[in-house]
């Protein structure tokens, strides 16, 4: 279920986690050692993480989610471009005229090697850019231009962001170790 209503208010039940993270989670060996609460007064989604001994699991806060929280039917993106009269896909101005469009560009081949085992490496990495061309607003393209337009964008992103993605990274490996 990519959606569920708590309290009256609808919210997305996926979340994007990292490796170490998403194995805390799910679990493994002993069960999950993680788990997401959504605090309805705060409208926050809360990490926490259990700890004891083996005779003793309690659940302890570890903090909010960053970046997260309730999430529009209907990606930003494209509601501010229809606001303002361009393409919600592109982002061009809208013609009244059917428009000609661009030759095409030159292309080239760039791939990346993923796991073919259980994990199924390439379903993870299209799942991935689908849930997050939606959100930039390029869920229509075509599924190689839709890979090149989401990557390039995330990669910036965390280019310019880097102290917060390292210091994201940091806060992950408390449960790599664990």
């Amino acid at each position: 279920m990519e959606w569920v209503e708590i309290g009256g208010v609808v919210l997305q039940n996926t979340v994007g986690l990292c490796v170490p993270c998403h194995s805390a989670v799910t679990g493994g060996v002993g069960g999950h050692r993680a788990h997401i609460r959504y605090d309805q007064a705060r409208g926050l989604f809360e990490w926490w993480a259990k700890g004891g001994n083996a005779h003793e699991d309690r659940w302890f806060f570890v903090g909010h989610l960053k970046g997260h929280g309730l999430a529009d039917g209907q990606p930003e993106a494209k509601r501010i471009r229809r606001q303002e009269g361009l393409c919600p896909e592109c982002g061009r101005p809208v013609h009244k005229e059917p428009h000609t469009p661009a030759p095409r560009r030159k292309v080239s081949t760039w791939s990346v090697v993923v796991p073919d085992d259980a994990e199924i490496g390439s379903d993870v990495m299209d799942d991935w850019v689908d849930q997050f061309a939606l959100m930039l607003g390029f869920g229509e393209a075509p599924s190689r231009l839709k890979r090149y337009h989401v990557l390039s964008l995330l990669l910036s992103w965390a280019a310019m962001n880097k102290e917060q993605f390292l210091s994201d990274l940091e806060e992950a490996e408390f449960f790599a170790r664990q």
